[in-house]
């Protein structure tokens, strides 16, 4: 299944909202999936928080 998982992270630098679209088998899974991607993307050192604001199926 593929999910949509809005994050809202907190860097060194500032607020960013994010959506990523991840494939998973469970709306958990497709949380930690992003979480992972986001710190990939912005630098683990630069993360300081992560939320997840909303999970949502994809069609």
């Amino acid at each position: 299944m593929k999910f949509k998982v809005n994050l809202r992270i907190e860097t060194n630098s500032g607020v960013i909202a994010d959506i990523y679209t991840v494939s998973a088998g469970n709306i958990k899974a497709a949380e930690n999936i992003a979480a992972a991607k986001a710190m990939d993307r912005l630098g683990r050192d630069n993360v300081t928080e992560i939320s997840v604001q909303e999970v949502t199926r994809c069609a």
